[in-house]
């Protein structure tokens, strides 16, 4: 059994058709990447939560409880505990990753409704022409097809 080449399948389809599918590709490959995008900001936000919470565990330990942190690693913790104001640090960084959570839910939004608005669009145009030979060619039959066939066939072929 031949099988048929997937190129086939979009013989109907203009350049523009084609490069309308690509970019409705390309967009559902963006709106792919959201959630992976907000798994990443939402670690770095428990990260810092939890940064937060041992620096202030270690600030207000009593002093015969030690905790080893090297200072020459430039983790979040060192930085909460160095810092003046930890609680504005912390605040700071959370705005910061809302922030880069909203603009990728808005990226997600915009890749996924531009994809699932391009890809039945392009269908429809294709369809519209595959009708329209289906029509032609039938129109080219001999005309004793037509005495043989009933005439309700036809219609119920093009819808």
């Amino acid at each position: 059994q031949k099988l048929i080449p997937i190129w086939s399948l979009f013989r109907y389809a203009t350049w523009f058709d084609t490069i309308i599918l690509l970019f409705g590709t390309l967009m559902a490959i963006i709106a792919g990447c959201g959630f992976p995008g907000m798994i990443v900001v939402l670690g770095h936000a428990i990260t810092e939560f939890n940064d937060y919470s041992v620096a202030d565990r270690i600030r207000h330990a009593d002093s015969e409880i030690s905790y080893f942190c090297n200072d020459t690693q430039d983790t979040g913790i060192v930085d909460y505990l160095r810092s003046e104001n930890p609680g504005d640090r912390l605040k700071n960084r959370i705005t910061i990753l809302s922030y880069i959570s909203m603009g990728i839910a808005v990226t997600y939004f915009f890749a996924s409704f531009t994809s699932k608005t391009i890809w039945p669009m392009s269908a429809i145009r294709q369809k519209h022409r595959i009708k329209i030979a289906f029509l032609k060619s039938v129109l080219k039959q001999d005309m004793g097809h037509y005495d043989l066939n009933p005439p309700t066939q036809l219609p119920s072929y093009l819808s």
